[in-house]
């Protein structure tokens, strides 16, 4: 697989990479330049439309950068996933996509997470609850396995009109064959029992998952 980490703008102390891993792409999504360069770090590629990062900010030396007007149809986030999905990733991490001062930012990075899933790439947004880091991924068709050291709550919705199949294994609730809407949040604040190796799977449809925090 080949692997891509995409930092945003929102400041999260879960990314704390000192220097980049061999074989993975990393790509600045705006004012994300920022949270890497306090790092150490200087992105591959750095888009956007440059709105969130300081006007006095020097472009990173050996980096592409791609400029955006700020008048466009896609986020920052999506232009950054699609061109990651465009030079052949299909892992990507993704972190400073939630939380900040614009709630609609974050559902629009869910809406993302739904965007990669669906052509088959495995993607994870990274977030922070207090002190904790907290994660999301997309599933389509699929499913996802937990190892069993794996802790906190652990929270499934549908993501898109219909879910069929819904499975969840060896957690505190367990659900099988189970259909899911976006119109009833059943799926709220099951938890992970240690020692255990939790699972969700969906037959048809596609499902965010929350976990950790």
């Amino acid at each position: 697989m080949k692997k891509c980490v995409i930092v945003g703008s929102v400041r999260v102390e879960s990314f704390n990479e000192k220097e980049k891993a061999p074989d993975t792409l990393y790509i600045a999504a705006d004012g994300g330049y920022e949270q890497m360069k306090s790092r150490g770090l200087s992105p591959d590629v750095l888009l956007g439309d440059f709105d969130s990062l300081d006007c006095g900010t020097k472009l990173p030396e050996g980096a592409e950068v791609i400029k955006y007007p700020i008048e466009k149809d896609d986020t920052d986030t999506l232009l950054a996933v699609k061109e990651a999905i465009k030079r052949g990733c299909d892992e990507i991490t993704l972190y400073g996509a939630l939380g900040g001062e614009r709630f609609d930012h974050s559902i629009a990075t869910l809406q993302t997470l739904t965007y990669a899933a669906a052509r088959g790439v495995k993607i994870t947004a990274v977030g922070e609850s207090g002190e904790k880091p907290f994660y999301v991924t997309a599933i389509k068709d699929g499913k996802i396995e937990f190892p069993p050291e794996t802790e906190g709550t652990l929270s499934v919705m549908c993501a898109d009109g219909y879910c069929q199949g819904v499975t969840v294994e060896n957690a505190k609730y367990c659900v099988e064959n189970a259909i899911m809407t976006p119109s009833f949040p059943i799926g709220v604040s099951n938890s992970f029992i240690k020692g255990r190796r939790a699972s969700v799977s969906v037959k048809k449809g596609t499902l965010w998952v929350f976990y950790g925090g």
